[in-house]
Parts: C-alpha cells; structure tokens; sequence
C-alpha cells in the first residue's frame, strides 16, 4: 500500500460512543487507526423537552476536539464530522454544531435517517466477508436508532431508520434500568419493534435470507462469547442465534451491578446490552435465521470509501 495515498478521518458522533476512523484506499480500506470514546451524549434518549444536557454537549465536544487533533497528526484530505440519531432528534442540535465548529473549526453534519442507513449500506458492502452475498437483512442497532436495509440480488431493495435504538428502548420501557430485564417487559418491548417495523412499511418476507449486523453492542457480546469459548475465534464473523439466545438469558437475568462484573462488558453498555440483544434476536426470529454475520464495516467504513472514491475521481 502506497503510504503517500490520501488519507480521510471520519468522526461519527453516535448516541453511545464518538468514534474516529482514519483510513486510506484499499480493497478493503486500509485503516490506520480506529479509536472510540465512551461519550454517551444524551442520558435519555426520550427527554420532553428533546434537549441535549449542556453538560453531554460540553463532553461531547472535547472528545470531539480530541479525536479531531489525533487526526490531523495524519494530515489528511478529509476530516469529516458527523452526527446521527440523538443529534438529529434534539432541538438544541445547533448549539452542539456551534460549540464543535468553535473547539475545532470543522463542521458538524447531522444525517437524516435515510442518508445514515444509505452510507451504513455503502460501509457494510466494504466487508470482504460479505463479497459472495447477493441478498441479505442488514441491521445497525445504536443508541437512538435501528436501520434495516433490505440488500436484495446486488441492490437496495428496501430501507428503514427508525428511533428505536438500545438507549431509547432502555429510557422508554425500563422503569429501573439498573434492575434485570424480566419476561413481560421484554414482551412489550418485542411488540413495540414489531409494531414500528410494520409501520415503517418494511417488509422481513425473505426468510432465511442471511442477516447481518453492525452494533457496538454485537462487537461487546461477541468479546464475552470468545471470553467464555476461545475455539469461537475461529468463526469471526458468524454467532450462531442459539449462541446469542443463551447469553441473552444470562445477561438479561443479572442487574447492572452484576453485569458490570462480568469480564468485558463496559459500563457504556451495562445497561443497555439486554435490550440490544432483544432486539437483535427478534430481528432474527422474524427470519428463521440460524446465523448472524457480525461486521465492523459500518458508517464511518462508508463515509471514508465515498471521500476516498470522490478524491481519486478528481485526481
């Protein structure tokens, strides 16, 4: 790889956690650093007022500034900053784009739901895991939205963003989201994702269709999962939905307390890791699937890839 390359720096400001990706051309990307900072910038996803805390902003943006300064040591082309769910939902999102624009004099651009599951898409069909699939479900699950996109014989087929993230279900349905996540409140969560994917118009009719999944609260399951069976390495991308069923009933049973405990499990996903994998599961349900493919590629993978193809265009 030509080291002299361009070089873009991604930053994604999610509802959980502000990540940096700096990457370079290749087949897949040739990424020169990924980090990510546990900033969770709402503490509820579902406030009134819809106001982001002037607190979560302030935090928010030094991380902000922090990735922005690691990035440049790179010098590259790009430094894109970008903002999904949380920010597009709150009415102060002008004074976070002020107090960004202010800490690093970038940008900040916040994407309506249709244009994030478009670049997650773009991102995932990076995945040289995925080259042989022609059809699959994708699902992004953050902290205040789930995207499913239907990739149907080599095309988009359907797509969907919806404010149903693990922050935003755990603020809407947990009365005590330090407390175990018990059989009813699970079914009324199930019911809610049925009944918002059946007003989004999205349709999960190809059973056995393969799913696939990006989720910072997949990539914290799965790390418990080789934790307990180190032979899993083996199979980097697959976990079986049996697998993933079994430690749901583990995780879902303990409090945060005892979650926290656990080897591996952060404390930005505590809380929210029983509902992630509800949701995911359900999602799996609806289409007799056997297997989920986890992926890293995501949105910021999709991002990079468009700026890198946009700068050898005009080269």
């Amino acid at each position: 790889m030509n080291n002299k390359s361009p070089v873009v720096a991604i930053i994604d400001v999610g509802s959980n956690t502000i990540k940096l990706l700096i990457a370079r051309e290749g087949n897949p990307l040739d990424v020169i650093e990924d980090k990510t900072c546990q900033t969770r910038i709402i503490q509820r996803a579902d406030n009134t007022d819809r106001q982001l805390a002037r607190k979560s902003i302030e935090s928010a943006s030094e991380s902000i500034n922090e990735l922005v300064q690691r990035a440049k040591k790179y010098t590259p082309h790009h430094i894109t900053i970008v903002a999904t769910s949380a920010v597009r939902d709150a009415e102060n999102q002008s004074y976070l784009k002020k107090r960004v624009l202010e800490s690093t004099g970038y940008q900040l651009q916040v994407l309506s739901g249709e244009e994030e599951a478009l670049l997650i898409s773009q991102g995932v069909l990076q995945d040289p895991a995925l080259v042989n699939f022609c059809s699959f479900y994708l699902l992004d699950l953050g902290g205040g939205s789930l995207e499913l996109i239907d990739y149907f014989n080599g095309s988009i087929n359907q797509l969907v963003s919806m404010p149903a993230g693990a922050i935003r279900i755990t603020n809407n349905f947990l009365e005590n989201r330090n407390s175990n996540l018990n059989e009813p409140v699970a079914e009324r969560i199930k019911h809610f994702i049925h009944e918002e994917i059946k007003t989004s118009g999205f349709t999960l009719i190809n059973k056995e269709q393969p799913l696939v999944v990006t989720s910072g609260s997949l990539a914290v399951t799965k790390n418990l999962i080789l934790k307990q069976k180190p032979e899993f390495n083996n199979q980097p991308s697959k976990i079986p939905v049996k697998m993933l069923r079994t430690l749901y009933t583990e995780i879902s049973a303990l409090n945060i307390t005892q979650r926290l405990k656990l080897s591996g499990i952060p404390a930005s996903h505590a809380d929210i890791l029983p509902i992630a994998l509800l949701i995911i599961l359900f999602i799996a349900d609806e289409i007799d699937a056997d297997l989920i493919f986890h992926t890293k590629f995501n949105l910021r993978y999709g991002l990079a890839t468009k700026f890198l193809s946009e700068i050898i265009e005009d080269s």
